[in-house]
């Protein structure tokens, strides 16, 4: 086994790395999902988030409870109902040398919000947006739609990247100008992986791992690690046996059957975090004809009918998933956020396993012989996968597991090309409209709603919902329509919560780790023990 976990770690790095400095301290990680580009713009997904976080920054940053705070930008406030005002922070530099200034911001907005060919999603961060101009190099007057309390939030999911020469320094939500866009080759090729976050990437290989070296021109507090090397290491048992055998330092997500071994090991210690990342099977329940994977049915879509919705979410013993699969490190839900985040509504119950109800409702809906599906999801949550196709199995709906790379299944899974699939998201504002308008929002590119709504759900109602919650700057009026739009999700059952899942590392214990909400592991927040 240790040869196995060398051989796994090593066989990237035999080539020569850059040399770090003298005496540099070294922290190893070892990650259960890595980022699948460097390209910060290319897909608003929770691993590549989690790399750029290192070498990219946003204008305002999110703190370990997810609460704003300055980043590249000082202080902002609010100038009138349509119009922010940023001010940005002066002497920063871009890791080539190059000055920080407002037209780099709007060339980010830009870039970030240009229809691509990859999934995309960051311009549902702009999608309140309707232009941004330099008041001078260090001003940023951002105008939106209408009233918009949630701004700073949300913008701090877009990396700032070095504005090329050329460049008109305008921000338009109808499109911009520019004299060239790098493409996702130049950044995984590190040619454009530029930008003004505490480390550079020296070394990236997707499916494998990335090395970070420490920015000595950065403009902010020194991280404690002079080189940081990120390791994907997928399999949870052989990620806690590399941690275990001295192999790498820290860990995300350890395999729940080994938190036993882990404890028990004096030289090792646990931590973790409530998170707002939530765990979720969803249906295609808006084509007619049967969907990708499912069989059975006489070319019929049964999810379109919602007592087989409300059947599959019965079917699945939530209780028995945490404490026997997760271990404990979840916790059951019927919604899509933790209890006291605004969009919770404490009167919606977690529905118990019931398979007698969940076999009657698929007779009622001219099943009762069941039918047959995939079940696809990343191949890193396989044993979870298998263990809801076998509760799914008990009320007749049998379901095959496709576990495939993450790449692979989130492009497949944005042309909807799957029936039935598990996944998970993370609210990085902490409040409902994060989740909704990305998984169940009108897919409306535009606007940057539904970009994960492969299948086209609507749901007027919610429309309306939404739009109203997106412009009210009242805490309490915009909370009662939150949970209007969480009830009215499950009278529906649009998707179907799981559990809400913690966030769990386990490191040396010489070194100390934050847990963060949204269940990073930021080298920046890990520093040697006292």
């Amino acid at each position: 086994m240790r040869a196995l976990v060398r051989t796994l770690l090593a066989a990237w790095l035999l080539a020569p790395l850059p040399a770090a400095p003298a005496h540099a301290e070294e922290l190893r990680i070892g990650l259960a999902a890595l980022a699948n580009t460097v390209d910060p713009h290319h897909h608003n997904l929770f691993q590549n988030n989690e790399l750029a976080a290192h070498v990219f920054e946003p204008l305002v940053a999110r703190d370990a409870s997810l609460r704003p705070v300055p980043r590249l930008a000082a202080e902002w406030r609010r100038e009138d109902a349509r119009n922010w005002v940023f001010r940005l922070r002066p002497g920063v530099r871009f890791h080539d040398g190059r000055g920080f200034a407002a037209r780099d911001v709007i060339y980010s907005f830009c870039r970030a919000a240009k229809p691509r060919t990859g999934p995309g999603g960051f311009i549902e961060n702009l999608s309140e947006v309707v232009s941004a101009e330099a008041r001078d190099p260090l001003t940023l007057v951002v105008r939106t739609r209408g009233p918009d309390p949630m701004l700073p939030r949300v913008l701090s999911n877009i990396a700032i990247l070095p504005a090329p020469a050329g460049f008109d320094g305008r921000y338009d939500a109808k499109g911009c100008a520019a004299p060239g866009w790098p493409e996702r080759d130049a950044f995984d090729s590190l040619a454009a992986a530029i930008g003004t976050g505490p480390y550079r990437i020296s070394r990236y290989e997707a499916g494998r791992g990335a090395v970070l070296d420490r920015f000595e021109g950065y403009w902010g507090a020194k991280p404690a690690w002079n080189r940081v090397v990120l390791h994907l290491i997928a399999d949870g048992t052989l990620r806690s046996r590399a941690l275990m055998m001295g192999e790498v330092d820290v860990i995300s997500n350890p395999e729940p059957s080994t938190l036993g071994p882990l404890s028990a090991r004096p030289d090792l210690t646990l931590t973790t975090g409530p998170s707002t990342a939530v765990a979720f099977l969803q249906m295609d329940w808006v084509r007619e004809t049967a969907p990708g994977g499912v069989t059975g049915t006489h070319g019929q879509n049964p999810f379109r009918d919602i007592r087989v919705r409300r059947a599959v979410s019965l079917a699945v013993g939530r209780e028995e998933l945490v404490n026997r699969v997760q271990r404990g490190s979840s916790e059951p839900t019927a919604q899509l956020l933790p209890p006291g985040l605004p969009g919770y509504d404490p009167e919606i119950p977690v529905p118990a396993y019931d398979r007698d109800r969940a076999r009657a409702l698929l007779t009622e809906a001219g099943y009762a012989d069941g039918f047959s599906v995939q079940l696809a999801g990343v191949e890193a949550n396989r044993k979870v996968m298998e263990v809801l196709a076998y509760f799914l199995g008990t009320v007749g709906i049998r379901a095959e597991v496709l576990a495939l790379p993450s790449q692979e299944f989130f492009e497949r899974m944005s042309r909807g090309e799957f029936g039935l699939y598990y996944a998970g998201r993370i609210s990085i504002t902490g409040e409902l409209t994060n989740q909704v308008v990305p998984l169940l929002a009108a897919r409306d590119p535009a606007r940057g709603r539904g970009l994960n709504n492969p299948y086209g759900i609507l749901l007027p109602e919610m429309e309306q919902l939404l739009d109203r919650a997106e412009a009210t700057a009242d805490d309490a009026e915009r909370e009662g329509l939150l949970r209007e739009i969480a009830r009215l999700i499950d009278r529906e059952q649009a998707i179907v919560p799981l559990y809400l899942q913690q966030g769990r590392w386990a490191l040396r214990r010489d070194i100390r780790l934050t847990p963060r909400m949204d269940r990073h592991t930021i080298a920046m927040e890990i520093a040697p023990g006292q």
